[in-house]
């Protein structure tokens, strides 16, 4: 694989620009000083951070999510049962917070599901099937690129903390140099 492709694959993950192991100090600060590499450094270190938090965020709403979706087609898949043997279901549900009621349902053919921004709409237990099940796959594949970008932005901070030691290193270096000289 070139430089390029390695390039490109995590480009996919983000739009940050990558951060790369600083071999040769000298030449990485050629041109600038010491100090002005450690501003951009610690610049991409910011914007790498505030992409952790942003997908860590991400992630966990995803993991709220997968569960919820999986209860409620696992309701449907029950009430698709219920209604295939012409039995009556009964079900747990929570009224509030560690408050929850039984109810009794007759087989139906259609059920109501939330889909957020205050909505709610009616689907058939097929049609709702089809929707929960696409849905958590959406989650889930959401959820694997999410912790992938994540362990991606993990590798980039270390890198660009690792590069401003060195950095600050040469710098070091550099001064005790200067006074030996003198």
């Amino acid at each position: 694989m070139s430089s390029n492709e390695g390039e490109d694959e995590e480009r996919t993950h983000t739009t940050l620009p990558r951060a790369d192991f600083i071999e040769d100090v000298e030449s990485y600060i050629a041109g600038s000083t010491v100090e002005e590499a450690i501003q951009k450094l610690r610049q991409h270190h910011e914007l790498y951070s505030t992409a952790q938090q942003r997908l860590a965020t991400q992630r966990a709403r995803f993991m709220q999510k997968g569960p919820e979706i999986k209860a409620t087609l696992s309701a449907v898949q029950l009430l698709t049962r219920q209604r295939e043997k012409q039995e009556t279901a009964t079900f747990d549900f929570e009224l509030t917070e560690e408050v929850f009621a039984k109810a009794r349902v007759k087989p139906v053919d259609a059920v109501n599901l939330w889909l957020g921004a205050n909505v709610m709409l009616e689907y058939t237990l097929e049609d709702a099937t089809h929707l929960l099940e696409s849905n958590l796959s959406v989650c889930l594949e959401n959820l694997k690129s999410t912790e992938s970008s994540l362990d991606l932005i993990k590798d980039f901070l270390t890198t660009t903390e690792v590069n401003i030691a060195r950095l600050y290193n040469f710098e070091v270096l550099q001064r005790k140099q200067k006074k030996d000289v003198s």
